[in-house]
């Protein structure tokens, strides 16, 4: 039997046993494959997003201590020029 394949298989003379014929030329259509899958969508309540704000503010305290540390070594040298 030789079968043409629909647009969206490649598109071949083949030869498929009746059997074989769902298989093959309707393997293609899933969800997956389609692009049709569910997004997921985060739950944000004040109960994940407050803790995770004050943690990655925590986090930040030591960087900025670091740079007004540096910011006050800087040694400046002034030369005058007349």
């Amino acid at each position: 039997m030789s079968l043409k394949l629909p647009t969206f298989c490649v598109e071949w003379n083949v030869t498929v046993k009746p059997w074989l014929k769902q298989s093959v030329c309707c393997a293609l259509d899933t969800k997956f494959k389609q692009q049709k899958l569910p997004a997921w969508q985060p739950i944000l309540t004040a109960g994940t997003v407050l803790p995770l704000l004050f943690a990655i503010g925590v986090g930040f305290i030591p960087i900025g201590i670091a740079f007004l540390i540096t910011a006050n070594n800087v040694c400046t040298n002034r030369l005058i020029v007349t």
